[in-house]
């Protein structure tokens, strides 16, 4: 008889640690495949440059930061804007020639704010998107803040008299 509990006692450890550790294997399976996919953050902000000689501020732009949050070179290709109707725009005077990201890096693409000079146009734009040497598309949605920070730098472009600074 104790011999019998024995070995069920035996045989349910052995089949809990077995089960424990199937589940942990596929578990870290699946964490080092995801760990291998190449990931990238976009996201959207505004600039300002400043000069110190006239004590004003010089150039304004809206940028798309482009960040590589994964483990392998990534390769981003183009990039643009996405309309409400899910039109993708690329803007050609803005376009940067391809560039390689490696894991932990980030770059900044640059689109002076006198191209968003057509409000009309830019009330339109839902979202900014880069693709990679593959296709994809990573995209990032532009909030309403956004939007009003950057229609507002749009209008200050204006009173200010720099009609067009990506020329200067």
């Amino acid at each position: 008889m104790d011999l019998d509990i024995a070995n069920f006692v035996i045989a349910m450890y052995g089949a809990i640690v077995a089960t424990a550790s199937a589940v942990a294997a596929v578990i870290l399976g699946m964490i080092e495949l995801r760990r291998g996919k190449p990931q990238l953050k976009v996201r959207i902000s505004t600039l300002q440059s400043f000069d110190s000689k006239t004590e004003r501020i010089s150039k304004r732009y809206v940028s798309v930061g482009v960040a590589n949050v994964g483990t392998r070179p990534i390769t981003i290709t183009s990039q643009g804007f996405i309309t409400r109707q899910g039109n993708h725009l690329v803007i050609p005077e803005c376009l940067p020639p391809a560039f390689v990201l490696e894991d932990g890096q980030s770059k900044d693409i640059l689109y002076p704010v006198a191209i968003f000079a057509d409000e009309s146009f830019f009330k339109d734009v839902a979202a900014v998107w880069v693709a990679d040497g593959t296709g994809k598309p990573w995209k990032t949605r532009i909030t309403r803040r956004h939007k009003k920070i950057i229609l507002e730098m749009v209008r200050e472009e204006r009173l200010a008299g720099n009609k067009n600074p990506a020329s200067t």
